[in-house]
């Protein structure tokens, strides 16, 4: 179905994240901690992008250990 304002929702927040309409988004909400295989997420995205698939971002929301994430993203 088509939704003039969910489309315009869409295009405003991927263009607030830097993302183009051709690249893939996987969302997280929920904990952020390695039980809910945020740790597996990020390391698969890394290993994506070094192996040339840099069209695919990772969104987390939610609480936990924000310097313990951005350690396993860089």
């Amino acid at each position: 179905v088509d939704n003039p304002t969910a489309t315009k929702t869409r295009q405003r927040l991927r263009a607030e994240l830097g993302v183009s309409d051709t690249d893939y988004v996987l969302l997280h909400v929920g904990a952020l901690n390695e039980r809910k295989g945020v740790n597996t997420a990020i390391s698969t995205l890394g290993y994506l992008h070094q192996n040339g698939i840099e069209n695919v971002h990772y969104v987390a929301i939610g609480s936990g250990d924000r310097q313990l994430l951005m350690q396993l993203a860089e």
